[in-house]
């Protein structure tokens, strides 16, 4: 009786155990899940230069703001939305971006459960309502009319190997593996020509250091130092201006200024007020006779100037021995002048300091209170956690006398004429009046010039070669300067403090104490000091 009785609790047990099972074991997963497995995500988006905006949108945790990035074809220009519609050299880039995406396929499902996206980090980061964390990256693509051409939120990397991201598309629950052949970066930097004054140290013959301050409540420049430093070639030593016979170059500051201009880059960028755009873009910089003649809607605008560490100011400006007086723009950290053999002049003037990270950097916020002139600064830029950085406000002219002397045509010998051109009958098959004998032709070709003639034709030749060249460098020149003012106009600028401090030099950094070569032989120290130990050792 007792065996019959295990024998039931056994199979009680096993029975339920089989329920259990039954219940909790995952179903099948249909075939209705796999369903499109392997499909394009976009079947109907085939052409990437179909794609005409981009869109990037970051989520920071830190701050739990979504933060979109926008690229667009424009009335026929590539701008950057979020950066006050920045010229982007964007073209290739975008049609990159869209040749990454256009093939991804559903490669291998994940999920399918709303409840794994924060693990997975797909969650939108435009969701109002989900968790902070978890967010994804969403990238869509538009063509011109403003059609979704695809859309994705990339999440993590899985740990199928590199370049394997969780993906989804918006509104859908389902999670896929997916490798992604190309990075899609929302950094302002990637989509700019960040090389801001694009040239070469090796094409710098002199920079102009004009260090001032400015007195803001009179408009004056005050405290004001200018020097210079100059070469005669790319490979030729550096001269400053006002050197002592005791001193020298200081060739390693001097080189990590060339290199700085060089490379200078573009970390952020501000918009200039429209009225002071338009004279940049007439006359190359911004000057008027009488500060009364200014607008309400200028006077309004210059605050913004004044938020950025440029002011009015008066100067007296001599000409042919009289003097008149002009206002113009001066910066609170002075400025410099770049003379380029190419006959380009770039006037850096630099600003106030910005601190930040990020778009705050990159774009800015809000403007600050506008400050009445002379009224003293907030340290609010020293409280501000990040990294220092410098407004710049850069301009540009054309000195035709950088190119060097202009060739000089030769005189001709005394008694000289040109040769009249020969020219030939229009008529066709009609007979030439005149012809030259075969015999005439060999005596006009044994016929040779005097040697002055001879001379002056070689040197007249060389002059026009020399005269074309000359007048195609300054039309290059001309040309070259109207475009970078045309880039420069609508800007102010935000470079790093660390390449401020390499090009902002005062004369103690670009000049130093030569160094006293000791003659061989011995001194009256040396002497001495022998004389001493010799005593010790007694």
């Amino acid at each position: 009786m007792k065996e019959v009785h295990k024998t039931l609790v056994f199979a009680g047990v096993a029975a339920a155990l089989l329920l259990a099972a039954l219940v909790t074991t995952p179903k099948t997963p249909s075939a209705e899940i796999f369903a499109g497995q392997g499909a394009l995500f976009y079947p109907d988006f085939k052409d990437p230069n179909a794609a005409t905006a981009l869109e990037v949108i970051d989520f920071d945790e830190a701050t739990a703001t979504a933060k979109p990035f926008k690229v667009e074809l424009r009335d026929g220009k590539w701008s950057i939305p979020s950066h006050h519609n920045y010229p982007a050299d964007a073209k290739d880039r975008l049609v990159k971006v869209a040749s990454g995406v256009v093939d991804l396929r559903k490669e291998t499902i994940r999920s399918d459960r709303i409840q794994d996206h924060e693990a997975l980090g797909v969650i939108d980061p435009l969701d109002e309502q989900g968790s902070l964390k978890g967010r994804g990256k969403r990238v869509t693509l538009r063509d011109q009319d403003g059609k979704v051409l695809a859309d994705f939120i990339f999440g993590k990397e899985t740990r199928d190997g590199s370049g394997v991201y969780y993906v989804r598309v918006p509104g859908d629950k389902r999670t896929y593996a997916v490798k992604r052949k190309v990075e899609i970066s929302s950094k302002f930097e990637d989509w700019i020509e960040t090389d801001l004054m694009q040239l070469s140290q090796y094409d710098i013959r002199k920079v102009v250091i004009d260090n001032y301050s400015i007195d803001e409540e009179r408009g004056l420049i005050k405290d004001r130092s200018t020097y210079f430093l100059a070469r005669d070639d790319s490979s030729g030593p550096w001269k400053v201006s006002g050197m002592l016979e005791t001193e020298e170059p200081n060739s390693d500051n001097i080189g990590q200024m060339m290199t700085a201009l060089d490379d200078l880059k573009i970390v952020g960028v501000r918009p200039k007020p429209p009225f002071l755009t338009r004279d940049l873009k007439a006359k190359g910089d911004f000057t008027i006779a009488d500060r009364s003649r200014l607008t309400r809607e200028q006077l309004q605008s210059i605050q913004s100037l004044q938020q950025k560490g440029y002011f009015l100011v008066r100067q007296e400006i001599q000409e042919g021995g009289r003097k008149r007086v002009e206002i113009s723009i001066a910066s609170n950290e002075g400025e410099i002048q770049v003379f380029c053999s190419d006959g380009i002049v770039y006037t850096l003037r630099f600003g106030e300091i910005l601190m930040g990270e990020g778009e705050e950097v990159t774009a800015g916020r809000e403007e600050e209170p506008k400050k009445e002139p002379g009224e003293k600064k907030e340290k609010k830029e020293e409280d501000k956690k990040g990294k220092e950085n410098r407004y710049l406000f850069v301009t540009a002219h054309f000195d035709q006398s950088l190119l060097g002397t202009p060739p000089v045509e030769p005189t001709p010998p005394p008694g000289y004429k040109p040769e009249e051109k020969k020219t030939e009958e229009k008529k066709t098959g009609e007979k030439k009046t005149g012809e030259a004998k075969p015999d005439d032709k060999k005596a006009e070709e044994k016929k040779q010039d005097p040697p002055e003639v001879e001379k002056y034709k070689k040197d007249k030749e060389e002059y026009d070669r020399k005269k074309k060249e000359y007048e195609e460098k300054i039309e290059k020149g001309k040309k070259r300067v109207q475009e970078l003012t045309d880039r420069f106009a609508d800007w102010y600028y935000v470079i790093s403090d660390k390449e401020y401090k390499r090009i902002h030099l005062t004369r103690s950094d670009i000049v130093r104490a030569k160094e006293v070569k000791r003659e061989p032989g011995y001194t009256i120290g040396d002497f001495e000091r022998i004389k001493l130990e010799g005593l010790r050792a007694n």
